[in-house]
This record gives C-alpha cells, structure tokens and sequence, in this order.
C-alpha cells in the first residue's frame, strides 16, 4: 500500500494576532514536527511505500494515489484535519489519525475519517494496516498497554531532511544563515496533574524513559545535513529534581555530550529549575545549549507569582531559579501564560515587572487554553465558560473562555500589550525569537 503521512496545518500566533508581527519576526521560522510521524514511518512494514506531506508549506495533491492517509492531531489542527479527511474519504482513500486530539476527542473526528487510534499509536500501528490490507478495519483502535520505549524503531527522519531549506523547515538568523529545530522526545507520561495539561490522560502518570542508547542514535542520525541541526529536547519533565528522573536526564546528557548537534534548548518549569542538579546545566553548556524553556502557568508555583496575592517566599525563589540558569551560562526563553482565575486585569503589569526583575532574555506570551482532556477543560465546561469549540483557535493565542475576573477581550488586548511591551523594552531580544 502507499501510505501518506500528513502533517496538518495550524495558525500560529502571529497569523491569528498579525499585531505581533509589528514587534517581532514572522515567517523565518518553521521547526519540524513533532517525531510521531516519523516513528509511525519507522514502524511501518517495509513492503509498504511511504510519503510525508507537511501541510504548513506544501499543497495537499488530493487526486495523488494514495491507499492510506495518516495525520497526527492536536488540539489547533483539528479542524484543518477534518477537512482533509473528508477530501480524502470522499475518493475512498482511508483515513487515520491519531495524537493527542483524537485520542481525548474521538468523537469529534470519527465522523471524517475511517479509523481513530486512541493513546500512543506505535503499538496499534502495524494492526491497523494489517486491518485495512484485510478490509477489517475497526474505527476504534486502542491498545491495553503504553508502548515498550525500549523496543521503539529509529525514526525516519529522512522524510523531514527532504523539506530543509529557505522554504521549508528553517530558522533564518540576522546573516541569513539556515538552521533547523528537531524535536527529541526522551520521556512519556507525567506524574503531575497540572491544570492545563492533558500529558497524564493521553501518556499516563507513570514516567517512562528512551534509553540513552536511543537517544544518542538519534543524534548521530540528525548530526550531518546540508543545513545546521538543532536539537530541542522539549521535555518538560526530565529535569525534575527526584533522583529517577534526574538520573536519567544526567545519564543521557553525557551519552550525548560528545555528538553533537547543538542543544537549542530544553523545557522545565520554574520548580525544577530551581531544584535541578548542577550536573544538568553543566551538561546543557557541553551541548552548547543556548537557553532554558521556562514555562510558566502550568504549575501551582509559578501560577501564584503572577497572582493578585502571589507568595512573596515563591516570588523570591523563582527570581533566584532564573539567576541560576543564567549563572550557569544559559539564557532564559520565558514562555508565558495569562488568563488563570486567581488574576485580574494588573496580571500584565506583574507579568512585565516580573520579565525586568528576573532579566529575562527572550519571552512568548501565551493566552491560556483550555484544552479538550485537561482538569481546566472540565472545570469550564462544567461552569459553562467556554465560548467557542472552534478548534482553530485553540492555539494559545485566542480566548476561547470567559476569564474570572476581566473580560475575554481584554485577555487579548493584554496579550497584544505584553508582547508589544517586552520588546519595546528589549530591543535586543527581537532578533532572538521568531513566531
């Protein structure tokens, strides 16, 4: 069979608020995505033809051959991918998605496709084809166990390096040199229960980890290109400060300090930044890591700082967490999220205090989300403060609820304001970020 992987397109923030565009750099970025396709691709039996389509910068050819069409789906894609669904299916071409959205909404997209898999789709992935090749194809697919990490294939990056370059996946500095982000998973699941967060429900609660092994296979395989390759390991959970998970973090970092590529960055919050081993930054500098992902308004922690009461104990560790990654050489990439209840219309102002206190380097501002599978997606619909189940714009950059104690529009206004206002008073950070 030819089988056609898909990556859906989705609005980024720049395109949804073009605002942005007035402070920052729009256009010249474009990472790869997510490596679930390409794992899927490593799974897939040999005997079977694979392409892989990205659907940010290349036409969908819907009269193409294809037997089979795969999409992995999140949350801002959704509605992108019910509509490329429904084109395929209309020629009789079967469709499967899986990811995240599926898994937690799979009722929304059974009705444009043929088959939805439900969890981590590597171990379901060979019986679905065998099921098509046999014309028994179920529409619900969903296996009992998580996937054995250990007996994960390499994935197929090859069909990412095909789409490198000025008009496909790059990162475009001030010299005009090309460089690409890659996206390395090296842990699943969670043991947390963030509000915002729908990890647990679609990975478990129980961390599982790549072996280091794996992960240095994976960065050899990424090392030599035509193009400069980073590496961003977007893990938030690794550098947790419990002894497992720090472990394996230190563990893999000196598997593979001596590869290469660079490490662009890696996620935490600012609780495990504060309480990480020093061997983690040290390790990051070795990979000539350029900054920390510091993502804040998952965790209760940092969701207090930004507060109308935040803990003044709290405040002061999360100012000296930030003084800590940049002792050790490393910049600070805030990512960061308005909209919480326990705010009102000054959280903007806290926030830009906060960014000048803390000399944060580079920042992203996030409106907050509720997304489908999250505790914060049960506890507005149940309170009935969702305004919209347009898929599209659940991106992180549109209130799709009614917050607390402001209004809706007045989250996007402030969310227009903290960009414009971060780098009005950081000139030199406009060069650092892309959207």
């Amino acid at each position: 069979m030819h089988i056609c992987f898909i990556y859906p397109s989705y609005v980024r923030h720049a395109e949804a608020n073009p605002e942005i565009r007035e402070v920052v750099s729009a256009g010249s970025y474009l990472g790869s995505p997510t490596m679930s396709i390409a794992l899927l691709a490593g799974c897939t039996p040999s005997r079977h033809e694979v392409s892989f389509i990205d659907d940010r910068i290349e036409e969908i050819p819907f009269d193409a051959d294809f037997d089979v069409v795969a999409m992995p789906v999140f949350t801002p894609a959704a509605k992108r991918a019910m509509e490329i669904g429904d084109r395929f299916r209309e020629r009789g071409v079967k469709v499967i998605v899986g990811g995240i959205f599926s898994t937690l909404m799979p009722q929304e997209m059974l009705p444009h496709v043929d088959a939805v898999c439900i969890g981590e789709g590597e171990a379901a992935w060979v019986k679905i084809l065998e099921d098509i090749e046999n014309n028994e194809l179920k529409p619900i697919y969903q296996s009992k166990d998580y996937v054995n990490l250990a007996e994960l294939p390499m994935p197929r990056w090859d069909l990412y390096f095909q789409k490198e370059g000025p008009n496909g996946y790059r990162s475009m500095g001030p010299t005009g040199e090309v460089t690409v982000d890659y996206a390395l998973q090296i842990s699943r699941g969670c043991a947390l229960r963030c509000m915002t967060c729908a990890i647990p429900e679609y990975m478990g609660r129980k961390m599982r980890f790549m072996d280091p092994d794996w992960v240095a296979r994976n960065f050899e395989a990424l090392k030599f290109g035509g193009v400069k390759r980073h590496i961003s390991l977007t893990e938030d959970t690794t550098s947790f400060p419990t002894g497992k998970v720090s472990s394996h973090m230190i563990e893999t970092l000196e598997k593979v300090t001596e590869i290469g590529p660079r490490v662009a960055y890696t996620g935490a919050s600012p609780v495990q930044a504060a309480k990480a081993v020093p061997e983690f930054y040290q390790l990051l500098k070795k990979l000539d890591a350029v900054s920390i992902y510091l993502v804040f308004g998952f965790d209760k922690w940092s969701m207090n700082i930004f507060s109308t009461d935040p803990d003044p104990k709290m405040y002061q560790q999360t100012l000296d967490a930030v003084k800590r990654i940049h002792d050790s050489g490393l910049g600070v990439y805030a990512s960061i999220l308005a909209g919480h209840d326990n705010e009102d219309e000054s959280v903007f102002d806290r926030i830009l205090e906060f960014t000048e206190k803390a000399k944060i380097d580079t920042a992203e501002f996030v409106i907050l989300t509720p997304y489908p599978g999250t505790p914060l997606w049960r506890k507005l619909n149940q309170e009935d403060r969702l305004i919209t189940r347009d898929w599209s714009l659940y991106n992180d950059a549109n209130p799709t609820f009614q917050p607390a104690n402001y209004s809706a529009d007045r989250l996007r206004e402030g969310y227009i304001y903290l960009w414009h206002e971060f780098y009005r008073r950081n000139e030199r950070s406009r060069h650092a970020i892309q959207v």
